[in-house]
């Protein structure tokens, strides 16, 4: 099954260089498999899960995290607890949040330039596969507009839920991620192109291959 073009709108992107494919979808809705079926086909991968790591790491950003949520977000070795944190600031009560948009203030400014900085290299490269940018908020901090193409990988919900589960969420944990982001309808609404992820892997690779085709015509 090709991809569904949802509407015609484009970024500028060196012509040496393959697209820049910004990732959204549902929470658990299969992203990461997705990018790796991109990658796979001479792709780069840009997840910004991991840029975050990276940012956690830093002494100043540790500091900060610590004085806004207290000490009782870090591990026994002194490394910030993720899983703690996360515990803080997903919901949709005022509170969360609140303290949601605390943590984006203090770590977004350093995943967005490590981000920034993978997308010039490989503009700057000429590499003729895709770089995936693959990030839960990237229509919220405006990083579409650094994107060629963002595609919405559109998954029932109830496969989500399943894949959620086997992640080890609860449902009302998959369900606080998801009322943290923007709602699908919005997301759809976003996308410049759209595959499905209801069937086998073969039709999903399938429909990967004919999106990459069509930067190639």
């Amino acid at each position: 099954m090709p991809p569904t073009v949802l509407n015609a709108s484009t970024y500028p992107n060196s012509p040496r260089a393959g697209p820049i494919i910004g990732l959204i979808g549902g929470v658990a809705s299969g992203k990461s498999r997705v990018a790796q079926l991109l990658t796979r086909r001479g792709g780069q991968h840009v997840e910004a899960d991991r840029l975050g790591h990276r940012c956690l790491e830093q002494p100043e950003i540790r500091k900060q995290l610590i004085a806004k949520f207290t000490a009782d977000i870090l591990d026994a070795q002194g490394r910030i607890d993720r899983q703690r944190l996360a515990g803080r600031v997903f919901g949709d009560e005022p509170t969360s949040r609140g303290r949601r948009e605390a943590l984006e203030a203090i770590v977004h400014p350093c995943i967005s330039e490590l981000a920034r900085s993978a997308i010039e290299q490989h503009r700057q490269s000429g590499e003729s596969g895709p770089l995936v940018l693959d990030a839960p908020l990237l229509l919220e901090v405006g990083w579409d507009r650094l994107c060629d193409w963002v595609l919405l990988v559109d998954t029932p919900s109830q496969r989500r839920l399943q894949w959620a589960t086997q992640r080890g969420w609860s449902e009302a944990e998959w369900k606080q991620r998801e009322a943290s982001q923007w709602s699908l309808d919005r997301k759809r609404a976003a996308a410049t192109h759209c595959i499905r992820n209801d069937g086998s892997v073969e039709t999903l690779a399938d429909q990967v291959d004919a999106l990459l085709a069509s930067w190639s015509n």
